[in-house]
């Protein structure tokens, strides 16, 4: 059977980690540069899918940096005018195609008021790539499906790059680009489930922090209400549990007696 576009690209995410990882010089580049400011925050402005990869860059630099992050609000300046006071701050612009007008005017703004600004983009051609003082190519080359998926995987993968760097640690990423190729090609028992389930069935998304997918027949929950209830309440229903990061969840998922594919 063919496969689709989205497919196609999902299928060419080891290549593109390996271009991250191969491509060192572009983060030495931009962390020189960011250690040779006085960087005392940062902000981050982003949208979409985007924005998801922008609470785990946080998270990486607050934890692992200890300097604060903030969210950015792009329309206080491209719908409200705002006067941007950025001084000693890490401006960071994360979009997959850099073309979001309110984006470059964020950053634009962040620049006059004195902060310093990186863009991380699959783009350098793209308006953002062009405005920003400092720059890393995403190298996923171009995506044509409608939802990002190899772009999206090169934000949440560059990000701990660009954190470890900047801390000045190699980063842990042995094996990355050949786990990435074994799970791509392990889809059976994901074929498996899917044929399983019903459409006349809800299915529902729990997270705990970055990752944990719980897929819930028929009902929805929060995973700190599992806790509290003792997952007395799911006892009768159908449970799987699609990967994890956190101990804490995967033993949640075992109380549940949850099926791990």
């Amino acid at each position: 059977m063919p496969i689709s576009k989205m497919e196609s690209e999902i299928n060419q995410t080891p290549e593109v980690i390996k271009r991250l990882i191969e491509n060192q010089q572009q983060f030495d580049s931009v962390v020189t540069k960011i250690k040779s400011s006085s960087i005392k925050s940062v902000m981050i402005a982003a949208r979409g899918t985007s924005d998801n990869a922008a609470h785990f860059l946080k998270q990486l630099i607050e934890v692992e940096l200890g300097i604060p992050v903030g969210l950015a609000s792009p329309s206080v300046v491209s719908v409200y005018g705002a006067k941007l006071k950025y001084r000693d701050t890490l401006v960071i612009a994360l979009s997959q195609s850099g073309q979001s007008p309110d984006l470059v005017a964020y950053v634009m703004a962040a620049k006059e008021g004195g902060g310093l600004t990186l863009g991380i983009t699959n783009d350098t051609n793209s308006p953002l790539a062009k405005v920003v003082e400092l720059h890393l190519d995403l190298l996923a080359e171009r995506e044509l499906a409608v939802a990002a998926t190899k772009s999206y995987t090169a934000q949440l993968f560059a990000s701990p790059l660009l954190v470890n760097y900047w801390k000045g640690v190699t980063p842990g990423i042995e094996g990355v680009e050949k786990e990435a190729t074994r799970v791509l090609g392990a889809t059976d028992g994901l074929e498996n489930v899917l044929n399983s389930l019903s459409a006349k069935h809800s299915i529902v998304a729990l997270r705990r922090l970055c990752v944990l997918f719980v897929l819930v027949i028929g009902h929805c929950w929060t995973s700190s209400f599992l806790e509290r209830a003792k997952m007395a309440a799911v006892a009768s229903h159908r449970v799987l549990a699609v990967g994890g990061c956190y101990l804490d969840s995967f033993d949640l998922c075992h109380r549940v007696r949850l099926e791990f594919i």
